[in-house]
């Protein structure tokens, strides 16, 4: 299953996407908390709204599962790009938990629709080994999202808005590299 490229770059893809969420898990609650003085019951209801935002782009999944792979892929993470730069933006103009959250939303949607995708794919590409592609999937990819979302956090120590958008741009620009490499390599069927 290693040796299979566009299955190694699926795992890959999916660890990344699901370290966006993980990463603002990380910091998310210190920051709305601590940094914005909101409580805990706020911050709860901020990850539910994230997680709502993961769960839609599960069923943009769904619903765009007819067209092609790879270019729905690219033009996901075109957009979460293009999210980021507008949260960087924003991030000089407006610092509260409404900006935070809105661009934290629109990125997760992204997130969860290249994870949704990608895990689909991976688990797909070995029907026989449906099993075993879909934990070794899942195993993979939380050991990508441990070390590169605790690792970012290590590194920028997200405080405000603005180094959140650095956190995710990072990520962002990881997965136009991984699919950029899945186009130079040709790891797609």
């Amino acid at each position: 299953m290693f040796k299979a490229k566009d299955f190694f770059y699926g795992m890959i893809m999916c660890g990344l996407s699901y370290s966006m969420i993980m990463f603002f898990n990380l910091c998310g609650s210190f920051i709305i908390e601590h940094k914005m003085g909101y409580s805990e019951v706020v911050a709860g209801y901020v990850s539910l709204i994230l997680g709502f935002a993961w769960m839609t782009g599960g069923f943009l999944g769904k619903a765009l599962i007819n067209r092609a792979f790879l270019p729905k892929i690219r033009n996901a993470n075109y957009i979460q790009l293009f999210l980021i730069i507008l949260m960087f933006i924003a991030s000089y103009f407006a610092n509260t938990i409404y900006s935070l959250v809105a661009f934290a939303f629109l990125i997760h949607v992204t997130a969860g629709f290249i994870f949704n995708n990608y895990f689909s794919y991976c688990i797909g590409r070995f029907p026989n080994s449906a099993g075993i592609a879909g934990g070794l999937t899942g195993g993979v990819a939380f050991i990508i999202t441990s070390a590169i979302s605790y690792g970012i956090v290590a590194v920028i120590k997200p405080q405000i808005q603005l180094q959140v958008a650095e956190g995710y741009f990072v990520l962002g620009i990881l997965g136009l590299f991984i699919l950029s490499m899945i186009r130079w390599r040709k790891a797609h069927i």
